[in-house]
């Protein structure tokens, strides 16, 4: 293993501290230590120069810097088959940090995530120019399902919320860690009450 004076930093400033090898070749088959592979897609999605523009000034606390504080953290956390989120717990957080990120299913992950529209409708609404009316579309399970054509655009808006905010809800009441589904519970209130799209 090569001395941790030799490792270069990573992006000009991350520290593969480790006291071992990070990869390991077993039978002609490398493989990469999973707390270290996290560390490191997280640091590509905020300082990567070809980063994805949803992390478009998105950042890493300091003290995550240095992978073994960050190993230390994750292997706290029920990560296993899950993403790190750095959303769920303050929408709009721009900062990978341990107080604003926990662990959740990809289910989840994508029920919150809110994509960039290149529409000026609001999320879930878009115009069928054939009718003249306003549709509302919700995802279920994957799947886009349509919640009828409507007059106004507040109209299918409202529809949208409503249905929304209510797939959130019966996704946190089945949640068994105590910590997402409050703040799932807290984002179904937030989109009941207008207030998160």
């Amino acid at each position: 293993m090569r001395g941790l004076k030799h490792r270069k930093p990573i992006y000009g400033f991350a520290v593969n501290d480790a006291d071992y090898s990070v990869y390991t070749t077993k039978k002609g088959k490398q493989s990469i230590c999973p707390y270290y592979k996290v560390w490191m897609m997280m640091l590509a999605r905020c300082y990567k120069q070809t980063q994805a523009s949803n992390y478009k000034n998105c950042s890493v606390d300091p003290d995550w810097w240095y992978f073994s504080t960050f190993k230390k953290w994750m292997e706290k956390q029920n990560w296993q088959n899950n993403h790190l989120d750095k959303d769920l717990l303050k929408k709009g957080n721009r900062i990978y940090s341990e107080k604003n990120c926990l662990f959740v299913s990809r289910k989840i992950n994508n029920l919150i995530h809110i994509q960039k529209r290149r529409s000026k409708l609001p999320t879930g609404v878009s115009f069928d120019k054939f009718s003249s009316k306003f549709i509302a579309t919700v995802c279920i399970k994957g799947k886009n399902k349509k919640l009828g054509k409507f007059l106004k655009m507040t109209e299918a808006k409202q529809a949208f919320i409503k249905a929304k905010a209510q797939i959130v809800y019966d996704v946190a009441i089945q949640q068994s860690d105590a910590k997402t589904q409050k703040y799932l519970l807290k984002i179904s209130k937030e989109i009941a009450a207008n207030n998160y799209y």
